[in-house]
């Protein structure tokens, strides 16, 4: 008998806010005078296998149950592609105040995920333990692929009904940003140095074993 609750009911556990964020405006109109609408949420989110193809069983770099925050966004047509960026700045900017050695990856369209991508980056952290990137979040502008499955829609200047734009964005929490922390920060002693950022909030500027 199989112990995965998801073989044995049609119901499942959300892997991301992004769908029900969308969602909220699925069927609607919307004035193009309220566009862009900017949506956030940090959630706890599932998924069903740990580890990936048997790789990364170990840690906490792939686990069933993590909290993530989504940054989405509705806008117009000309308009998604400064939104995307917008938000990219947004987690690079975080990760300059962490201090974390990171890239910015443009994904291409192999490795883009799924249909709705128009355009993708992945943005990495370098650990220097295992000697290699760890993805911690992307950015996608999915143009209308999601907007004409939630049907949503919004009346131009001219009263022309046409499909919104999508952008969606996930942010830099949840276990991989503790193990990037971990890896650069770790001193030869076994302690770990905060980030500056960080060291007001934790109330010391260094963890010792």
């Amino acid at each position: 008998d199989s112990n995965n609750v998801e073989e044995k009911t049609d119901l499942y556990l959300v892997g991301s806010s992004e769908p029900p964020l969308f969602a909220y405006n699925m069927n609607k109109t919307l004035d193009y005078k309220t566009l862009p609408q900017k949506f956030f949420a940090v959630t706890s989110c599932f998924r069903s296998e740990v580890g990936s193809w048997g790789k990364d069983v170990r840690g906490i770099k792939r686990v069933h149950q993590f909290d993530k925050l989504e940054m989405d966004a509705l806008t117009l047509p000309e308009d998604s592609a400064t939104m995307q960026n917008y938000l990219l700045d947004i987690n690079e900017w975080l990760l300059q105040q962490l201090q974390l050695p990171y890239h910015v990856i443009l994904m291409c369209s192999g490795d883009a995920g799924y249909f709705a991508t128009y355009k993708k980056y992945d943005f990495e952290v370098w650990l220097p333990v295992q000697k290699t990137f760890i993805e911690m979040g992307s950015n996608t502008d999915a143009w209308d692929f999601q907007a004409r499955r939630f049907n949503t829609k919004y009346v131009d200047e001219n009263g022309q009904k046409r499909f919104v734009h999508h952008v969606n964005d996930t942010g830099i929490t949840g276990p991989r940003t503790i193990i990037a922390i971990l890896e650069n920060y770790q001193n030869a002693d076994g302690s770990v140095t905060i980030p500056d950022v960080l060291q007001k909030y934790v109330g010391k500027d260094k963890i010792s074993p």
